[in-house]
């Protein structure tokens, strides 16, 4: 439509009158828009004051019928805002026309719908008619976007447009050919074609996000002309609620090819969800996070192909209120994270049959019934948790309480469980947790688990401050080839009292040079630490502490060794020996013990005290596979209580794996 011109009256009204109706863009006019402004401006020509007819014709533009289908509750744009209309209708004391919105974003606009002390139906804003768009088809948006231009290769870089050189020009020339097919944050409305062939038959995947689509039957719609679509987000679309027994879904198609549905802060109950997915009888995915959800109950009917299925950021408080979950029979995801969960209650061993990965982040649990609970899902391998909230005693990490709780468990919070981690983590609960006692084990759901690991790992060696103090191990002492009757010894007891104790019971003086070396089964350890307790070496019951004194080289006398009376021969010769023979004695051993019970090989002291400081021992070459053997029989001795001593076999594993462990064996 062109401008209105013509004679024009030396008068401000007048002109400022033009110019406004002048300012009446032609796109923002449909047909019976034009018509009905055309009809009022012949009238205006005809009046005899020009003046009154250009300011009734600069308010006919006001007084737009709306035979374009807005209506209350219609989806619209206006400017780069999305709203739903709640009002149509006139504003006390102001001229023409007005539309009440509600704005989806609730920071924009401050407008209650009140205007001189009358309060219309609520909106975020009133806007004039000319402003608010309702969208358009399907067709429509996908021409805009892929559809061919002349200047789709042009853009604006600052100031200046840059031309692409080399690319051919246009875009996608055969729209029935895409695949996937992305209007997100567009004005689609609806498709336009009804009853035609399809549009898009290849089509498998499609994204409306953030769109105007408001009926279900619009959905169906669109995705008549895809009729392969496997994927379908509908995100950020307020689609129509559906109510129980309404006939708002009767008589569709149903869509056997989509197989995901993205339905995030659609506004939707549960309701409308669970029946809007009879529209999609072999559905496996279905993504409905942030609609203000309560429950999922028994009474819903959901399909039973679903296999994962996302609810986060709902309203569910309790595990009950998803009753209609349990029995889905492939369900193996789920996630309710930052739900308004306080804890978990599982309602049997046949709930959630196959579920193996299970989010419960951003939820107030915090107690270790709820991990119990966890229990009876036996399929479940992968949970993320906030396992900060959780309270572990005796310093655990509540990490390692998790793990040793939940047998089935390999990954958690996206950390792969490792097969001595877990073991690790079983054994030190064991230990630390049977203190506790019986009416917090019971009350806490710790007893099935202890009674569980005890019988894998065997009994609890308590681990509190108590039982470190009053341990007991029997140990004999050995000296040359005279073996004492075993003795309960504390493990408290330090290694010079130890020694001293040694020197008592074999009446060796205060003169003698004496050392003690701790065997477990023909391994050697050197009891070098006088001052740690005997604990610290982990001795076992039937272990053996072998003494032997050494002599300072100036009481040698002809090879033959001295005692402290100065008779040559002296006491036992095995027992009183130089610290180069100690040496070689230990070599002896592990050699034996290698042709004995074991291939592991004793690896020699990393210490030389040998007194003769001219002769340079022989460093001992010991096979990387050997000394692996070695250390990972360490560590089982040690029963994995310390995860770094753990993580140094794991690295010198990988040492060894890349043969660089001949810079590292060879040992004084």
């Amino acid at each position: 439509m062109n401008k209105v011109s013509g004679p024009r009256r030396d008068n401000n009204k007048a002109d400022s009158c033009f110019v406004k109706f002048e300012n009446i863009a032609e796109s923002e006019l449909n047909g019976s828009h034009i018509r009905k402004v055309a009809s009022d401006f012949d009238t205006i020509l005809s009046s005899s004051s020009l003046l009154a007819g250009i300011c009734a014709l600069a308010d006919a533009r006001l007084l737009i019928d709306f035979e374009s289908g807005m209506e209350v509750g219609a989806r619209v744009q206006v400017g780069s805002d999305k709203a739903t209309v709640r009002y149509i209708g006139q504003v006390d004391g102001v001229r023409g026309d007005w539309v009440g919105v509600e704005w989806d974003d609730p920071s924009r606009g401050k407008h209650d719908g009140t205007v001189k002390d009358r309060r219309h139906p609520t909106g975020g804003s009133l806007v004039r008619p000319n402003l608010v768009s309702l969208g358009e088809d399907l067709e429509s948006a996908v021409s805009s976007r892929y559809g061919s231009d002349e200047n789709a290769d042009d853009f604006m870089l600052g100031t200046k447009r840059v031309e692409m050189v080399g690319l051919e020009k246009g875009r996608q020339r055969n729209l029935s050919a895409l695949r996937v097919i992305v209007l997100d944050n567009m004005t689609v409305n609806g498709a336009v074609r009804e009853g035609s062939d399809p549009l898009f038959p290849r089509c498998i995947e499609v994204n409306l996000y953030g769109n105007l689509l408001r009926r279900w039957r619009d959905v169906v719609d669109i995705l008549a002309h895809m009729p392969r679509c496997e994927e379908l987000v509908l995100s950020a679309n307020f689609l129509e609620e559906i109510p129980s027994g309404s006939a708002v879904l009767e008589g569709v198609e149903r869509h056997l090819s989509v197989l995901r549905v993205t339905l995030n802060r659609c506004r939707l109950d549960e309701g409308t969800i669970a029946r809007c997915l009879g529209l999609f009888p072999r559905i496996e995915e279905l993504y409905a996070a942030s609609n203000g959800m309560c429950s999922f109950g028994r009474s819903f009917l959901l399909p039973s192909s679903l296999t994962l299925i996302d609810l986060e950021d709902n309203g569910i408080a309790a595990f009950e209120d998803i009753g209609a979950l349990e029995e889905l029979p492939n369900l193996a995801k789920l996630s309710l994270a930052r739900c308004r969960l306080r804890s978990v209650r599982i309602a049997g061993p046949h709930a959630f049959p196959v579920l193996h990965t299970l989010n419960l982040k951003g939820n107030d649990i915090s107690d270790w019934e709820s991990i119990a609970q966890l229990r009876q899902l036996a399929a479940l391998a992968t949970l993320y948790v906030d396992f900060e909230r959780f309270h572990a005693e005796f310093g655990m990490d509540p990490r390692e309480v998790i793990t040793a709780k939940l047998p089935s468990l390999r990954n958690l919070e996206r950390c792969e469980l490792s097969v001595i981690e877990r073991r690790s983590a079983e054994i030190r609960y064991l230990n630390k947790y049977s203190a506790l006692s019986e009416e917090r084990k019971r009350g806490e759901q710790h007893v099935e688990d202890l009674e569980r690991l005890e019988k894998e790992h065997g009994a609890p060696v308590l681990d509190n401050a108590r039982a470190k103090q009053m341990a007991i191990v029997r140990i004999s002492f050995v000296m040359g080839e005279k073996t004492l009757p075993e003795r309960s010894l504390p493990t408290s007891l330090t290694i010079q009292k130890v020694l001293d104790m040694a020197r008592k019971l074999f009446k060796l003086g205060r003169e003698e040079q004496i050392v003690a070396a701790l065997d477990q089964n023909g391994f050697l350890i050197d009891l070098e630490y006088v001052m740690r307790p005997l604990a610290f070496y982990e001795p076992q019951n039937g272990d053996l502490i072998r003494i032997h004194t050494y002599a300072r080289e100036a009481a040698v006398r002809g090879g033959q060794r001295v005692d402290e009376t100065g008779e040559e021969g002296g006491r036992d010769a095995a027992a009183c020996m130089t610290w180069s023979e100690w040496e070689a004695r230990k070599k002896e051993v592990g050699v034996e013990e290698k042709r004995g019970k074991s291939e592991a090989v004793l690896p020699p002291q990393c210490v030389n005290l040998s007194d003769d400081d001219e002769e340079e021992d022989e460093r001992i070459q010991i096979p990387p596979r050997d000394l692996y053997a070695f250390m990972i029989q360490i560590g089982i001795r040690l029963k994995l209580k310390n995860r770094s001593v753990c993580t140094a076999i794991l690295l010198m594993h990988q040492l060894l794996k890349k043969e660089v462990a001949k810079h590292i064996c060879n040992y004084n």
